[in-house]
């Protein structure tokens, strides 16, 4: 996968910020689209960014396929995702 534009990182930051703090953006579109941010396949953002997540791990998050700790509130109907830090930018 390669790197997108400058213009297109910040359109790409832009989406996933605003997701996230609207709460339209769930972990597995956000890994995606910070993925597609930094232009690295799955096997390559495991390896390189996530040290200790195997690429079967990353994957299964992202097919909705594993991951089941995620899952852990839902039966109080509560949901884990990313919160929007502006305080670190």
């Amino acid at each position: 996968m390669k790197r997108p534009s400058p213009e297109k990182i910040e359109q790409f930051r832009k989406e996933l910020y605003e997701g996230i703090d609207a709460g339209t953006i769930d972990i597995p579109e956000a890994s995606k689209l910070m993925r597609k941010i930094l232009g690295m396949s799955r096997q390559t953002y495991a390896a390189k960014i996530l040290r200790g997540v195997s690429f079967q791990t990353l994957q299964a998050v992202e097919t909705r396929q594993g991951n089941s700790t995620l899952k852990i509130g839902k039966p109080f109907g509560l949901k884990v995702r990313f919160v929007h830090n502006v305080d670190d930018e």
